[in-house]
């Protein structure tokens, strides 16, 4: 189900990370890419990833578990 402008109608736990420890710049580009081919995608964790970078901490990219597939096909085309 869907509601507003496209997101789906998903609880957190319904949602699966794809990539993890990314700098924030590269999650927020594979989330516009996964977006743009209608897959509903978010960014977490990247603003401790941008003052945490230190201690080797990174972003995480999460999508739908019924979109997982797909967006770990996408995540390589784009490597």
């Amino acid at each position: 189900m869907e509601d507003r402008e496209g997101e789906p109608d998903a609880k957190v736990s319904d949602l699966v990370a794809i990539a993890t420890n990314l700098a924030p710049q590269e999650a927020e580009m594979l989330r516009g890419r996964l977006q743009a081919d209608g897959i509903f995608a978010v960014v977490v964790d990247a603003n401790i990833a941008r003052n945490m970078w230190i201690y080797g901490f990174g972003a995480r990219v999460l999508v739908p578990k019924d979109q997982a597939a797909k967006a770990l096909k996408i995540k390589k085309e784009c490597a």
